[in-house]
């Protein structure tokens, strides 16, 4: 667990010194094949030392998640006991698929309708009135 972590952060920050912040699910999206909590570990710690924002850390954690999930009902949905996986795996791992998608798209939609009244989030996640909108209104 360690030795991954280790590793998923190291090319996560390469990642994020290479290609910008954007490119942090990437290595995330390769980890979750693997194991999501050495992809969470790595956002958190790179949310939390500055260098990738908490919603790209939060995208990040979302991609190695449902990767995760992808490779778990593939390698259920490849055994000799297909209907297990069709009634007994798959719809549980559906469920938390689309909670983790609608949790993401929520906090995000947070995001869109505070600039449409006007605020905005600071990199700690701290809502503030923007400078145009206090101008405007």
């Amino acid at each position: 667990m360690a030795a991954a972590f280790a590793v998923v952060l190291a090319v996560a920050a390469v990642a994020d010194a290479s290609f910008g912040a954007s490119a942090s699910s990437r290595p995330a999206a390769i980890a979750g094949t693997n194991d999501v909590h050495a992809a969470t570990l790595a956002a958190a710690t790179l949310s939390a030392a500055g260098s990738i924002a908490p919603r790209e850390a939060l995208l990040a954690i979302l991609v190695a998640f449902v990767v995760n999930m992808i490779v778990k009902v593939t390698i259920v949905g490849m055994s000799p006991a297909v209907g297990v996986c069709s009634r007994c795996v798959a719809p549980p791992l559906a469920a938390m698929t689309a909670a983790a998608v609608a949790a993401y798209v929520a906090t995000l939609g947070r995001s869109l309708l505070a600039k449409l009244l006007g605020y905005r989030f600071d990199r700690k996640g701290e809502c503030f009135r923007s400078s145009r909108a206090a101008a405007t209104g």
